[in-house]
Parts: structure tokens; sequence; C-alpha cells
């Protein structure tokens, strides 16, 4: 009855391990994404405020 009972809880244990392994890949890959988005939109952003800083420049050069 003890063999039982061991068997039982190792198939368990095993079927636990995965499911948190899964969860674990998909938090993975979720957070791999969310990065490179994160720097596609930290460029982005750094393009967008050069851009609108060079027109205000060449402005204050014009009229002095």
């Amino acid at each position: 009855m003890g063999v039982v009972w061991f068997v039982a809880g190792l198939a368990l244990g095993l079927i636990v391990t995965g499911f948190v392994a899964l969860g674990s890949y998909e938090r993975g890959r979720e957070s791999a994404r969310r990065e490179r988005f994160n720097a596609e939109l930290t460029s982005r952003r750094i393009v967008a405020v050069s851009q609108r800083a060079r027109p205000e420049a060449t402005e204050e050069r014009a009229t002095a």
C-alpha cells in the first residue's frame, strides 16, 4: 500500500511541477515581449522629442 501512495505522490508532484514550469515559461515570454516593446517605445519617444526640439532651435537662430 505504501508503494501506491509513493507513486501517487510522485505523479502529483510531476503534474504540479509541470504546471509551475509552464506558468514560468509564459511569464518569461510575456516579460521578454514587453521588454522589446518598451525598447521600441523608448526609441520612438527619443526620436519624437528630438524632432520636436529641432524646429525650435532653428526658429531661435532665424530670429537672432
